[in-house]
């Protein structure tokens, strides 16, 4: 149960209190992640169940992957647009994974992002 919950405040802005926390050992959550990311799909189904009774299709579709990006903290998006930024700088090697590294955005990272959440 503690590598669950460890997991799911990774993965989400879900908090847990401390004494579920573990420094070593992380590698013990990796087998949740997949339960995990289903859980967060099934709250994303009942979210948009429940707003496409009442609301247009596409504003309920805007709305779930807002709703997605609130529910795990931005996580993949953050990782795609550090992706881009590194792979289309026009550098090299290590280069690239200082530039991924970097907090800022660049570019290609805020297009990866609008293409994303467009498609």
């Amino acid at each position: 149960m503690r590598s669950f919950l460890n997991g799911l405040a990774f993965l989400t802005i879900i908090k847990i209190p401390e004494k579920y926390y573990f420094k070593k050992g992380f590698s013990r959550t990796l087998i949740y992640f997949p339960l995990i990311g289903f859980i967060i799909g099934i709250f994303l189904i009942i979210f948009y169940g429940l707003f496409n009774l009442f609301l247009p299709a596409a504003l309920v579709a805007v709305m779930v992957v807002g709703f997605e990006a609130i529910i795990t903290g931005g996580m993949h998006y953050d990782g795609l647009s550090d992706v881009f930024d590194g792979i289309f700088s026009g550098r090299k090697g290590e280069n690239i994974y200082k530039i991924m590294k970097k907090s800022d955005i660049g570019t290609f990272g805020v297009l990866a992002i609008l293409f994303s959440v467009i498609l």
